[in-house]
């Protein structure tokens, strides 16, 4: 009896501890992650949501859009999401970038050569304006966002000196591949070659760090040179028609995940004028304007 009363005690103790333990434990940890959901969401409330372009912090909300806010600085207009979702490296290949899906990437090999034709058309035109503007020839066009270099060979023709900017690997290899001068942001980033024109054509949009990317752009400017932006019209009649469209997922040119910034006059200059530029020409144009149009949409008017 005595033995059997023994082990049966062990046995019992054995067993109260034991569940005594899980539900110290259990307690614990929920306690653990109450506290550690009350810090992130304190962390959360304590963040200061600030313009990305100009810093400003008096903000309008405008809407929410795909499950992202929709902000509009009160100071420069910058119409903005928040939080602003950077891209992975395979997915954009710069951390500071929006995401840019692999299918647009796809689009552009697949009309490379019908687009460098057409670049062949329109860079004279480009040139001549540049030439107006500076009152003498630019030797030298910095391209950033380049894609598949489809204004390589135009430049060339026209003994204008051409560079080309890609963070995307995939584009990076295809313009390996055909000779074409063509650097990663990187390596950019640690030369010191000066330009008479910088030209970023549907790129702006998709920097995360706008007024810091345009102040090392003016940068890189020689003497009397210009840059020459192009970016979706968050003004424009199709941003409007997206805007009052009830079934339009998006809200204007704020297309997440890949558009996560829009821009309209007074957003664009105002961060020019804050990066030390002079503007000389601002003004919205048709898609497919000869001269300053989209390359991908310049098709039609060169056929």
């Amino acid at each position: 009896m005595s033995q059997t009363n023994k082990q049966t005690n062990k046995q019992t103790n054995k067993q109260t501890n034991k569940q005594t333990n899980k539900q110290t434990n259990k307690q614990t940890n929920k306690q653990t992650n109450k506290q550690t959901n009350k810090q992130t969401n304190k962390q959360t409330n304590k963040q200061t949501i600030q313009c990305p372009s100009c810093h400003f912090e008096t903000l309008t909300m405008k809407t929410r859009c795909r499950d992202l806010d929709v902000y509009e600085c009160n100071n420069c207009s910058l119409t903005f999401t928040w939080p602003l979702l950077s891209g992975e490296e395979e997915d954009t290949g710069n951390e500071n970038s929006s995401i840019t899906e692999k299918d647009f990437y796809d689009g552009l090999l697949k009309s490379h050569d019908i687009q460098s034709k057409i670049a062949i058309q329109k860079a004279p035109l480009m040139l001549s304006e540049y030439s107006k503007i500076m009152n003498r020839k630019p030797s030298s066009i910095l391209e950033l966002g380049c894609g598949t270099g489809q204004y390589s060979d135009a430049w060339n023709r026209l003994n204008v000196r051409w560079l080309g900017v890609e963070v995307n690997k995939t584009m990076l290899e295809f313009c390996q591949e055909k000779q074409k001068n063509v650097v990663t942001f990187e390596n950019f980033s640690k030369s010191t070659e000066l330009f008479d024109v910088i030209f970023l054509s549907q790129v702006l949009e998709h920097i995360l760090e706008p007024d810091n990317f345009i102040k090392m752009l003016f940068s890189r400017l020689a003497n009397g040179g210009i840059i020459h932006i192009d970016v979706p019209n968050h003004d424009g009649l199709i941003s409007i028609i997206r805007k009052i469209n009830p079934i339009n997922p998006d809200y204007g040119f704020i297309q997440p995940k890949h558009h996560l910034i829009a821009y309209n006059k007074k957003s664009l200059s105002i961060l020019l004028k804050n990066s030390g530029f002079n503007i000389i020409n601002l003004k919205p144009y048709v898609n497919n304007d000869p001269t300053y149009g989209q390359l991908n949409l310049c098709t039609r008017q060169f056929s």
